[in-house]
């Protein structure tokens, strides 16, 4: 997307001085102008790594225009800076509680990974916490797109860490066939994932993200396409990060051709993951 400096630091500001509080500022330690220059800083570095752009494509309906789409961006992340900033800095700054409590939390959700996948390894709760700390080291070589949140974020990349082991091992029991051949993903950055997840799921859900499993529930949805096209194009998208012309030049085909690929199979994908849930409950 083409925007001006200029032009983002206008719609940052006035969507700050339109929804954000002076409560809310008053936790964050910083003015309106230093809130602005924050969320700019982190559009600017999204808009560049062409994260923003996908999160903004999946969301965009027929109705929604390209300013209106950076405007709800923003949005996300606003809410998502305030509500995430403290812990985030937290851990920058190797706040030893902070980092325990992650640690734990990824402790555990490692451990139902493993759990889930069957994994049958008498020394499974020190494999988990291994996993823990993996994780935790790329958490802090990474930097947080504040538009996700940091528990979703942060799952994804502890799933990426069990699977790139357990697909190169061949302990996993009963792999599916579609995981095995997304292998060469878990280099990719590991929020995509989050973002796929999120544009299939209910955004107003509150246990969004507490199954921890979710890799491979969308990997079971992916599979469940009707076209081998449409899978490639989602894989590509999404776990290989390329870009629309990159995949049509190795699908052979338009990048208007793309798009519809892709907007259909979102679409699919949004109705066969909400049976897979509803099969849940």
């Amino acid at each position: 997307m083409d925007i001006s400096d200029a032009d983002l630091c206008e719609i940052c500001e006035r969507l700050i001085n339109a929804t954000v509080t002076q409560d809310q500022l008053n936790q964050t330690d910083l003015n309106a102008l230093q809130l602005t220059e924050r969320v700019v800083e982190i559009v600017l570095r999204n808009l560049a790594s062409g994260r923003a752009q996908r999160v903004m494509d999946n969301c965009r309906n027929a109705s929604t225009n390209a300013n209106a789409s950076l405007e709800q961006y923003i949005d996300k992340v606003i809410v998502r800076y305030l509500a995430e900033r403290q812990r985030v800095e937290r851990l920058a700054e190797r706040d030893d509680a902070e980092w325990a409590q992650l640690l734990e939390l990824m402790t555990t959700r490692a451990y139902r990974i493993l759990y889930r996948w069957q994994v049958n390894d008498l020394q499974s709760k020190d494999i988990a916490t291994d996993f823990a700390q993996q994780t935790c080291e790329s958490i802090y070589a990474a930097v947080f797109p504040y538009d996700v949140s940091f528990d979703a974020w942060a799952t994804v990349i502890l799933s990426n860490h069990i699977r790139q082991h357990y697909t190169r091992s061949q302990d996993l029991i009963d792999r599916n066939p579609l995981m095995e051949s997304l292998d060469l993903s878990v280099t990719s950055d590991p929020d995509e994932m989050t973002s796929l997840y999120e544009t299939l799921s209910d955004p107003t859900a509150a246990h969004l993200f507490e199954r921890i499993d979710v890799q491979q529930e969308i990997i079971d949805a992916i599979a469940q396409l009707p076209s081998h096209t449409q899978q490639d194009v989602i894989v590509y998208s999404y776990l290989y990060g390329w870009s629309d012309e990159q995949i049509a030049s190795h699908l052979g085909k338009t990048k208007q051709a793309i798009y519809n690929l892709r907007h259909r199979a979102l679409r699919q994908l949004r109705q066969v993951f909400k049976e897979m849930r509803l099969q849940d409950v």
